[in-house]
């Protein structure tokens, strides 16, 4: 089908940093380079309340979104899910965290003791192909591998139970490599293909020019799509980054 869907995630960088790195000074570029990208839809990883809310503000015209603090209510990071109100209808949508009590906001009980970890999903209908998908972005907990290793089972598991007949697209910052068991379990029997797999740019930048390396950041997407075309996004305002992460892009079509 003509008009891929355009697909982005991205770690806005969510603790405060001194100058030049802080939010109101990487604000307006993070704004320009979304305007300037226009992704259909868009997960963000590590934004607080403020982070999300300035963003909605600025691009309200065109996009929507939706979230909750990983604490619940506007507490500590979203996993937020921008969308293009004129390509995309949101159904359903809901929030499981990745622990043993995924419906208990906050709850973390697989080793993640200082953050808990969530994941947001959202389905949509694509008004230009009339046909649905479950978007679902998370970020995978940074310090213990138990807790990664358990939320890829976790995500295939929700996929398989509640998604099974869906068209899925993952997307997140998933805090290790694609050499990994978690992404091995992930991409498992064909469930989901690394859109990114041509890739070679480290996703992670530490505010620092692009180099090869490991990719943290992943768009994964259901055998339904077609991977078109994917990139790590190392666009930088006079070499300042936008964040320190790289946005990942994929265009995917139906088949």
């Amino acid at each position: 089908m003509s008009d891929p869907l355009h697909v982005m995630t991205f770690n806005v960088r969510g603790p405060e940093n001194p100058s030049p790195n802080s939010w109101a000074e990487r604000r307006p570029i993070v704004l320009e380079l979304l305007r300037a990208e226009r992704p259909h839809v868009l997960g963000t990883q590590e934004g607080r309340y403020h982070h999300v809310r300035d963003l909605a503000r600025e691009l309200r015209a065109d996009y929507d979104w939706i979230g909750i603090g990983r604490h619940g209510g506007s507490r500590s990071e979203f996993g937020a899910v921008f969308y293009d109100v004129h390509r995309l209808e949101p159904l359903a949508f809901d929030y499981v965290w990745l622990s043993s009590f995924p419906h208990m906001i906050g709850s973390r009980t697989w080793g993640n003791w200082r953050h808990p970890r969530m994941i947001t999903w959202v389905r949509f209908k694509d008004v230009a192909t009339d046909s649905e998908f479950v978007f679902l972005n998370t970020h995978w907990d940074h310090v213990s591998a138990v807790a990664r290793r358990k939320s890829a089972r976790a995500m295939r598991a929700l996929l398989a139970r509640r998604f099974a007949d869906t068209a899925a697209i993952v997307v997140g910052d998933f805090n290790v490599g694609t050499d990994s068991e978690p992404f091995a379990t992930m991409t498992a029997g064909g469930l989901l293909v690394d859109a990114g797999a041509a890739t070679t740019t480290r996703t992670y930048n530490n505010w620092e020019a692009p180099v090869d390396g490991e990719r943290i950041d992943w768009i994964l997407a259901s055998r339904e799509f077609e991977v078109e075309r994917a990139r790590t996004l190392t666009w930088r305002r006079d070499d300042r980054c936008p964040s320190d992460h790289w946005p990942v892009q994929a265009w995917l079509t139906r088949r």
